[in-house]
């Protein structure tokens, strides 16, 4: 049986604005750069969406899941949404963490 691993592209939170009152990191797409791929698979053994943000100053990781595409009346991107659950974070957070990045 095969272990199963985080395999998901990594972001580093120094690249992300914290808006502590709603729990949210904000990045514009253009700032994350071209190597980075937030619609990757997380595991090895499934097909979840998402990546894995890597805590600069504590080395934590926090793994987001892809949640929504967002897009204006004209039908254009605007951004997506993305959520790091408690369960699957193993115990490191207590409460649902957002995370947006921005279609610039």
């Amino acid at each position: 049986m095969q272990e199963t691993r985080v395999i998901g592209s990594r972001t580093v939170s120094s690249l992300w604005f914290y808006y502590t009152d709603c729990k949210e990191f904000v990045a514009e797409a253009s700032e994350l750069g071209s190597s980075f791929n937030p619609f990757s698979h997380i595991w090895n053994d499934s097909c979840d969406d998402g990546f894995v943000m890597v805590g600069q100053k504590t080395g934590m990781e926090l793994i987001f899941t892809y949640a929504h595409t967002h897009r204006d009346a004209g039908g254009e991107i605007t951004h997506w949404s993305f959520t790091a659950h408690p369960n699957l974070n193993k115990g490191k957070i207590k409460d649902r963490i957002f995370a947006t990045i921005l279609n610039d």
